[in-house]
């Protein structure tokens, strides 16, 4: 960022207000609208604290476009997030468990997949704060081993919730477990409870429904989810592709093994090899994909 920016307020900002500045998010906001725009001054309207986190910071900023066209500057900063699709695989079906609460934004109970913000020292580490949402809000304990970043393994960015209103993105994950009756029964008819006050009541729904329901989270979830299984599908029809070059490659060897008998247990242990190696390859793909 150049110059420094003027800065006012609606109300007289505290000690601890005036390090607004310096959390990620706002830093983060800042190198990207200083880049792209012209910001002249940022007024500050309110600023909500989650313990030493920035929570919220609501602003009006004063910005052109390169063509000197005013830029309207009411503007959410609360930085990214992270959306977990938890499918549970139960009696040869399979469920996605959302978190139903009550929202008074929306003027209703809402049920959505696992999700929350990115804290302050996680900025750098969304994973972190996928696995502890999942917990706080599902009571389920994963290790990092046992979660997938759709985000990363379809090479898309972050998606922007309302980007004419905050600067909110969503990072996606992907866990699967194993779960019989009696714990999706346990699951659902226990009650979970925050330190940030949420009361939150577990439901699992029909894989399948997923995109039926209201929730944005949901659906932009389903979207990655289900860009995640084409990808996998290509990485499998690629590797079988590979495997029908390797097939042709080993008929040829068998033709020359057929015209030259003095090479036959050399050619035949190359052959093998090539083979065991393509066989490999393809089982190693999808043992991954499949339990990993």
């Amino acid at each position: 960022m150049g110059k420094k920016l003027p800065i006012t307020s609606d109300k007289e900002l505290s000690e601890k207000d005036l390090k607004f500045i310096d959390a990620p998010k706002v830093q983060q906001w800042l190198s990207k609208s200083t880049k792209n725009y012209q910001v002249e001054n940022i007024h500050i309207k309110d600023i909500a604290w989650f313990g030493p986190n920035l929570g919220f910071l609501y602003m009006d900023v004063t910005a052109y476009d390169s063509e000197g066209n005013w830029i309207p500057g009411l503007t959410l900063i609360r930085g990214g997030c992270v959306a977990i699709l938890v499918i549970l695989k139960c009696a040869g079906k399979k469920y996605a468990l959302f978190v139903k609460e009550s929202r008074i934004p929306a003027g209703e109970d809402v049920a959505q997949p696992p999700a929350g913000m990115i804290d302050d020292h996680e900025f750098k580490g969304a994973l972190s704060a996928a696995i502890r949402e999942l917990e706080e809000e599902t009571g389920i304990k994963i290790t990092r081993n046992e979660i997938i970043c759709l985000t990363d393994e379809t090479k898309q960015t972050p998606c922007y919730t309302s980007p004419g209103t905050t600067d909110e993105t969503i990072i996606s994950y992907l866990v699967e477990k194993d779960i019989s009756p009696d714990q999706i029964k346990i699951i659902e008819d226990t009650m979970v409870h925050t330190d940030e006050g949420e009361h939150i009541k577990r439901i699992c729904i029909p894989l399948k429904d997923v995109p039926k329901q209201p929730s944005g989270i949901a659906k932009q979830l389903w979207c990655d989810y289900q860009l995640y299984l084409t990808q996998f599908k290509e990485d499998i029809y690629s590797k079988i592709d590979e495997l029908e070059i390797e097939k042709t490659t080993l008929r040829r060897h068998i033709v020359h093994i057929m015209n030259d008998h003095e090479q036959i247990s050399v050619r035949h242990h190359q052959s093998q090899m090539l083979l065991n190696y393509c066989l490999v390859t393809i089982g190693v793909v999808i043992f991954e994909r499949f339990f990993f």
